[in-house]
């Protein structure tokens, strides 16, 4: 069953799927949106995932925008989830993009 959350997602990729390199792939009981072979985003419990810096993911964190995910019993440096509600989903998941690009 779809929700509303799944449809904001796939709205928000669909884009990101005519470029070359991307596709939609379920991983994570989840789809993901993955680069080159790297996720960028995905939605897990309602919420966006993506990764960014550790520096831009402390900056979300302490200006109450994001939550770190956690991984295994640890909190991850570079992944944060960001509420169902919230106006930021698309700038980050294009920042998240911009940072797995830099990745190489």
């Amino acid at each position: 069953m779809t929700t509303p959350v799944d449809e904001r997602f796939a709205a928000l990729v669909a884009p990101y799927l005519l470029r070359p390199g991307y596709s939609l792939e379920r991983k994570f009981a989840s789809d993901c949106l993955v680069r080159d072979g790297r996720i960028v985003g995905l939605v897990g419990r309602e919420h966006l995932i993506v990764k960014v810096s550790a520096a831009r993911a402390t900056e979300l964190v302490e200006g109450g925008d994001a939550e770190r995910t956690v991984i295994g019993r640890h909190p991850a440096k570079e992944w944060v989830s960001i509420p169902p509600g919230s106006e930021l989903w698309e700038g980050l998941l294009a920042e998240a993009d911009a940072y797995i690009g830099s990745l190489g």
